[in-house]
């Protein structure tokens, strides 16, 4: 099954027909976890727990909590399973969030997206 792509854009070959991809992929699990990252709890009235408490202005990694995000995270998504989550901290500061996600392929083999 075919999705639009997020953000939301215009396919840059045929500016008649929007990016999609396909339901499943690493390029879709990375878009959906991009999603539940920039948007801050409470901003969508109608799914208020989705999303993340801006960990931008905290002291160090003190303001997010990988063990937090990856149960919020797996109330909305069943599909995609969240491997790692390493914060990187810089200058007693946060300044990337890495997630690897744990991908069943076919005969039960396992590979890091």
């Amino acid at each position: 099954m075919r999705l639009l792509s997020f953000p939301f854009r215009f396919n840059p070959g045929d500016p008649n027909q929007f990016v999609t991809l396909e339901f499943g992929t690493p390029e879709y699990k990375a878009q959906q976890i991009e999603a539940f990252m920039l948007t801050q709890a409470g901003q969508r009235p109608l799914y208020a727990d989705f999303g993340i408490e801006d960990p931008t202005f905290g002291s160090g990694n003190a303001n997010f909590d990988d063990t937090t995000f990856v149960s919020e995270f797996a109330t909305f998504y069943d599909d995609i399973s969240l491997d790692t989550v390493n914060i990187i901290g810089s200058e007693g500061a946060l300044s990337r969030i890495e997630i690897e996600v744990n991908e069943k392929v076919a005969d039960d083999i396992t590979r890091l997206v």
